[in-house]
């Protein structure tokens, strides 16, 4: 899978020539027969006006066969169209082509020009959110690593099972909290066996093991800064949460055993929370900024004026309102889905400059429902001066 990365737009963006070719399309993730017929075809059908559009421009046809005809043999295989994620985004030009997976649906669009037009991917980008995902169980816990593509387990010595991490012969066996009774009756700092609450027996090895497993993440290098969503049954969520050192941890959980469950399954459950608890307020935060900052020279809803501060270096952060909530979709999912509008309100505005220079001096590009910027516009932007 072909992620977009900062990297990756930074390279594109180094390319230029009087003859590129931008495609973005979507596509099915889980594919069956039928979708990927559908995805070729589509692809086909841009292929065939982005043809149209080159010859336009008076390309050559030695070029435009160089670009289109390789890209046509590659996106013919039907192998290519078996890894796909809910959009593509393609890039030509007679240096060679480039591809991306995108996490997110987008409108079937196509742009030729001098460079490239890596805005809608500044957009995409800007809606994911990297953590890690520890399934909690007393045997075989597993750390994942996610973003908005999906989840994949990470290659890291946990202990297998409190018996291996702390030499006992079983859970219980060196515990020394109360073993019989009634929960909350008595004296519950009593530590005698043979009564008690029997939930608490083995508290402490419990304890002990998560620190073990705590320790193993902190020292493995890891990006230990990035959100950590715990999964495990409440008792467990809990313990971790009081045996733990790191300050990732965020306050949902997913409840359950997530140790074997599928990867696609566990990134169904796990990315919802995440962009609630991160991306959505990010969101959130910003457009507050710009709603506060308007009058007073800080911000801007004008394209024209915030293009000219675009290509000043003066944009700190420009929100662009090509995302909505919808049925209309190629998934046969009946649910919303958010999708990244090209066709409608994108082309022939100048959101491909805005997006190119905002981020070619250091800024951010974000992409929110248009309906949530004030006074409904294409974008906002905040200032740095």
């Amino acid at each position: 899978m072909n992620k977009v990365s900062q990297e990756s737009i930074k390279q594109l963006l180094e390319y230029e020539d009087n003859t590129t070719l931008s495609i973005y399309l979507p596509t099915h993730r889980f594919p069956t027969s039928e979708h990927i017929n559908e995805d070729q075809i589509r692809c086909k059908n841009l292929l065939r006006a982005g043809r149209d559009e080159l010859e336009g421009r008076g390309t050559d046809e030695a070029s435009i066969e160089q670009m289109v005809g390789d890209l046509e043999r590659t996106f013919y295989d039907n192998e290519f169209w078996q890894h796909t994620t809910e959009g593509l985004a393609v890039f030509c030009s007679p240096a060679g082509t480039r591809y991306f997976h995108l996490p997110i649906e987008c409108d079937e669009y196509i742009s030729v020009g001098d460079a490239y037009d890596i805005t809608p991917l500044l957009l995409a980008a800007s809606l994911d959110m990297p953590y890690y995902l520890l399934a909690l169980a007393v045997h075989n816990p597993v750390l994942y690593k996610g973003d908005m593509y999906g989840v994949e387990r990470i290659d890291i010595e946990l202990p297998e099972s409190p018996e291996q991490a702390l030499g006992i012969d079983e859970l219980f066996s060196n515990s020394q909290t109360i073993r019989a009774g009634g929960y909350g009756t008595g004296n519950p700092g009593a530590k005698s066996h043979g009564q008690g609450d029997s939930r608490q027996a083995g508290q402490e090895e419990r304890l002990k093991f998560f620190r073990v497993i705590d320790e193993a993440i902190r020292s493995s290098g890891l990006d230990i800064t990035l959100p950590l969503l715990l999964a495990g049954s409440g008792d467990d969520v809990s313990s971790y949460k009081e045996s733990s050192k790191l300050k990732t941890i965020i306050t949902p959980s997913l409840s359950g055993n997530y140790t074997e469950v599928a990867a696609h399954d566990i990134h169904a459950r796990a990315w919802p929370i995440i962009n609630q608890e991160f991306c959505e307020k990010k969101r959130q935060s910003i457009l507050e900024k710009i709603n506060n900052l308007l009058g007073t020279g800080k911000a801007s809803v004008d394209p024209a004026d915030i293009l000219i501060a675009a290509k000043e270096g003066r944009v700190d952060t420009v929100v662009i309102g090509s995302l909505v909530m919808t049925r209309d979709t190629i998934s046969d999912d009946e649910d919303e889905k958010m999708k990244l509008i090209l066709a409608e309100d994108y082309a022939g505005q100048d959101i491909t400059k805005i997006g190119r220079h905002v981020f070619n001096h250091g800024g951010e590009v974000d992409g929110d429902l248009r309906e949530n910027i004030s006074q409904n516009a294409h974008l906002a932007a905040v200032y740095r001066y």
